[in-house]
């Protein structure tokens, strides 16, 4: 992602929040409750953002599950949330991650931390290609001992060749049109387990990202949103069509939000590509771009409008 040629603005990022711990690719609690409490089965007005930030904390809490089959009717804010995939634990989404050769990890706190710490102050980059909404600090070192990942967890992990990570940031919702993050000549050269990308959050407000399933005949492809918890790591082939630009961070916290990184991994001898260039164009046909059949999740705009700031 290269910088923007105009002006940049100097941002900085949310402090960190260390009070919970995560073990490493194990999680034994139950997450998917079906159970409604008095409050829950209350009608929610969707104009009130407050309730719709509140049934979203139940969803990722625990306490009302987006894929329930309950007798009772949803409200209007559950099944407009309900769309969103909370990626908690590899079983519940299972199908998911094998439709899209994904793998879900846990990551130690203490291996956030440690990457948490070396995100940048101030953010002076900001991605071209309409997404001036979204800031970025590509690592210039590769590998992951320069972030302070001396215990070799997440490289005995991903058994890798090659890594490089950038941190990201957003200013302010604007969705980012699909795209892959390398030529589209670069990734035709590689096999789906050749190149990954991992996405993971670094402060408790998770990170949002929206994949399509690829599909070059199609006359449209929904998008799905998808929402990746605190402590979590989704590792996808690096031919994924996906798209960011979601903030749920409160104004308040600051003028960036739900800080993240992304790791670029290469593996079985492959290469990793001199330089990282976002292509928005479809694969067989360099002067389409992606966005024409690659449609936004269902809902979309109404998150924009009570959901997402």
């Amino acid at each position: 992602m290269a910088p923007n040629s105009r002006a940049t603005t100097l941002l900085t990022h949310s402090q960190f929040e260390k009070n919970e711990t995560f073990p490493f690719d194990h999680d034994d609690s139950e997450r998917y409750l079906s159970t409604k409490s008095e409050d829950q089965s209350k009608a929610l007005t969707i104009d009130n953002g407050d309730d719709v930030n509140r049934v979203w904390e139940s969803m990722i809490g625990g306490n009302l599950s987006p894929f329930s089959n309950r007798g009772d009717k949803p409200t209007r804010i559950h099944g407009m949330l309900s769309g969103i995939r909370i990626l908690e634990d590899p079983i519940h989404n299972q199908d998911w991650l094998s439709d899209f050769g994904g793998s879900l990890h846990n990551v130690p706190v203490d291996q956030i931390e440690a990457i948490h710490d070396k995100a940048p102050q101030e953010f002076t980059a900001r991605v071209a290609d309409f997404n001036e909404n979204l800031m970025y600090a590509m690592q210039s070192e590769r590998g992951l001992e320069h972030l302070g990942l001396s215990s070799g967890q997440l490289q005995d992990l991903l058994q890798a060749k090659e890594y490089l990570g950038s941190f990201l940031t957003t200013e302010h919702t604007m969705t980012q049109p699909p795209h892959v993050d390398y030529m589209w000549e670069i990734l035709n050269d590689y096999s789906k387990e050749d190149l990954k990308v991992g996405f993971f959050p670094l402060t408790k407000d998770g990170m949002f990202l929206q994949v399509w399933p690829r599909d070059d005949n199609a006359e449209q492809v929904k998008g799905q949103l998808i929402f990746i918890p605190f402590g979590k790591l989704l590792i996808l082939p690096a031919h994924t069509i996906h798209g960011g630009g979601f903030r749920t961070t409160a104004r308040s916290k600051g003028p960036c939000g739900n800080l993240r990184f992304h790791l670029y991994i290469s593996k079985h001898g492959a290469q990793l590509p001199k330089h990282q260039t976002n292509k928005y164009t479809e694969p067989n046909n360099k002067g389409t771009e992606l966005s024409w059949r690659y449609i936004d999740a269902p809902n979309m705009e109404e998150l924009q409008s009570c959901f997402f700031v």
